[in-house]
């Protein structure tokens, strides 16, 4: 999606305001610049020379995208932190944006994405959320959410049918780089108002009305976002359904998945070392086909060869390759067998089945050797070759070749202040302050916390890592922070003295103090006060504390208000810059919010000296 976006970008550019081109020429050089061999593969020929002209001219930075964008008529957050090397995505939902959709068959097992999903995006990571993340991700255990675990039903819904929540506290704020989001979260639920229990069949469509489903899940969450850290809170948990409810703190798909294979009919060989005839791309070298992660691969032009030595002379039945797009095209190809290397005898000629994306066998005879040379010639359209893995195996005893039953697992270091997880399938509980993830960085409580955590048997596989809140729980609540990049030491440190600290976690305010910048996020859920502020109505606050100035924000998240007050607690302000529709007297903000819309109104005042000291 984002190369398709990048490709619209390039064919419009010749058509907008000069103004705009500059502004979509950063935009490009900034997402390309770290994968320029890839999109020059992928793009139309006749975009190749003016991408490449963007690419080499000098006077052209990469867009800046360090900040929090809300997109408050969209239900949705972006918070970029280029100095951290993350950026950090929030999906929302309210009673004006559908929480998801599945129409004509698609994202049918969408349920949750909507309901606070989170997206951590890092430079070592970012293809975290391709194509296979959302083909293998467990639907029920979605980054962000709070879930009850009772069975859902796939269904595609025709549009217009989709849910939308009661609730109509969604929104957020922003200050410079930081931000608060919130949602009032009402599961999906459909008592018949949408359809029956035979619900509406469109067959023009292939989509139905909304299914029945029972669910009585509701929650109030709040993200704060700062630096080098989230913090997720959530307050006012309540079920009555008989249902386990349970809070996803993450669920990532791993960078290294191992796949064994047990009961196999025959010997699997480990090569000693691979080697390619070719390597164009320094990401996709030779040692990727047999590292026995389906998450690499070797690619090149064809003709273009692997080498796999066996160390010694074997005697040989099988070979099995998992073709990269396999499923999507067919590869013509050949395997041959040798002593030494240089003489070699043909085992194998013929095109892989174009059918699937995991192992194709390939029978190679009663046949012996220490090399296996895998030589690609084309592919579907296309004359690249590419290959995720490549495995050699021993001749069947039975004659009959079987890969017996595959099982995969993550193979990053799970560790938390209570030591190395030794990680499986099977859930764990720890009773922690902070658990790392190898790849990735860590997730911090700022009370101890029993989380539970598995690797999941797929391919590939996904560590999940959540919070139990037991049965139709009353007034729960969590507290947890995403720590992106920082090591296992720095986590250790991080516990020591974290950068923030959790003011209020309730069902009337939720609240997050940023010690270094001296930002404050407050969330009123209904009007009050907290410290020395007072709101005369529900609205989310934002301000930044510094030596001779603050700055204050406020939206009004439910777009139902028409005018809002936010009292400071001080007088001693000057407002120096300030927006259209709002007025600040004595100390009070008064804010007009008919047809804001969720927008922030930012305001920025001067502390005045009082006795020749600036204000406090």
């Amino acid at each position: 999606a984002g190369r398709d976006v990048i490709i619209a970008m390039l064919q419009m550019m010749p058509y907008q305001r000069p103004e705009h081109q500059e502004k979509m020429k950063s935009i490009v050089k900034y997402h390309v610049s770290d994968s320029a061999r890839e999109f020059y593969q992928y793009i139309p020929v006749s975009l190749i020379a003016p991408l490449k002209e963007i690419m080499e001219d000098d006077t052209i930075l990469p867009y800046e995208y360090d900040g929090t964008k809300i997109y408050h008529k969209m239900d949705r957050v972006v918070h970029h932190q280029d100095d951290q090397n993350y950026a950090f995505g929030l999906a929302m939902s309210s009673s004006r944006i559908y929480n998801y959709e599945s129409i004509t068959g698609y994202n049918t097992t969408g349920w949750y994405i909507g309901d606070g999903m989170t997206y951590v995006y890092t430079d070592s990571d970012p293809q975290q959320y391709e194509r296979d993340y959302w083909q293998n991700v467990n639907p029920y255990r979605m980054p962000g959410t709070t879930v009850d675990t009772q069975e859902r039903e796939a269904a595609s819904i025709a549009q217009t049918n989709e849910y939308l929540s009661h609730q109509d506290f969604v929104g957020g704020v922003s200050i410079g780089g930081n931000g608060v989001a919130a949602m009032r979260l009402e599961s999906y639920h459909c008592d018949g108002s949408w359809g029956t229990n035979d619900y509406y069949y469109y067959p023009s469509t292939n989509t139905y009305n909304a299914p029945i489903h029972d669910s009585s899940l509701v929650a109030k969450k709040s993200w704060f976002m700062f630096d080098d850290e989230i913090v997720a809170l959530g307050a006012d948990i309540n079920s009555a359904n008989g249902i386990n409810v349970e809070t996803i703190v993450d669920n990532r798909k791993s960078f290294a998945t191992k796949i064994m294979n047990k009961g196999a009919s025959s010997t699997e060989f480990t090569p000693i070392e691979t080697v390619a005839s070719v390597t164009p791309e320094v990401d996709n070298p030779a040692e990727n086909a047999t590292d026995g992660d389906m998450n690499t691969r070797w690619a090149a032009e064809g003709p273009a060869s692997l080498t796999i030595d066996l160390g010694e002379r074997k005697e040989i039945g099988y070979a099995t390759i998992a073709f990269y797009n396999g499923a999507k095209r067919q590869t013509t190809f050949d395997i041959q067998i040798s002593d030494d290397g240089t003489a070699w005898k043909k085992a194998f000629s013929g095109k892989s089945g174009g059918k699937t994306d995991g192992f194709e066998a390939f029978e190679l005879g009663a046949v012996s050797g220490r090399y296996v040379k895998y030589t690609g010639y084309e592919s579907t359209g296309s004359t690249w070759v590419s290959v995720n893995e490549m495995k050699v195996y021993s001749p069947s005893p039975t004659g009959e070749f079987s890969l017996g039953d595959a099982e995969s697992i993550g193979m990053e270091q799970v560790q938390s202040d209570e030591g190395n997880w030794s990680m499986g399938y099977d859930a764990r509980t720890r009773d922690v302050q902070f658990v790392s993830l190898e790849g990735f960085g860590g997730y911090y409580f700022p009370e101890r916390t029993t989380v539970y955590a598995r690797k999941t048997n797929t391919n590939p596989s996904f560590f999940e890592l959540w919070m139990d809140h037991g049965v139709d729980p009353k007034g729960a609540s969590y507290a947890y922070a995403i720590l992106p990049g920082k090591t296992v030491a720095e986590l250790q440190e991080y516990t020591k003295d974290p950068d923030f600290l959790v003011l209020e976690n309730n069902a009337s305010i939720q609240a997050v103090r940023e010690k270094d910048t001296g930002t404050v996020g407050i969330v009123f859920w209904e009007k009050g006060e907290f410290g020395s502020y007072k709101a005369s109505a529900p609205m989310i606050v934002m301000a930044k504390e510094e030596e001779e100035n603050v700055t204050v924000s406020v939206s009004d998240p439910t777009w139902k208000l028409t005018e809002g007050t936010l009292d400071l607690g001080r007088e001693n302000l000057k407002l120096t810059s300030s927006c259209e529709g709002v007025t600040f007297a004595d100390g009070v903000i008064t804010f007009d919010f008919e047809g804001a819309c969720g927008k922030t109104f930012e305001l920025h005042f001067e502390k005045e000296k009082v006795c020749g000291i600036k204000s406090r």
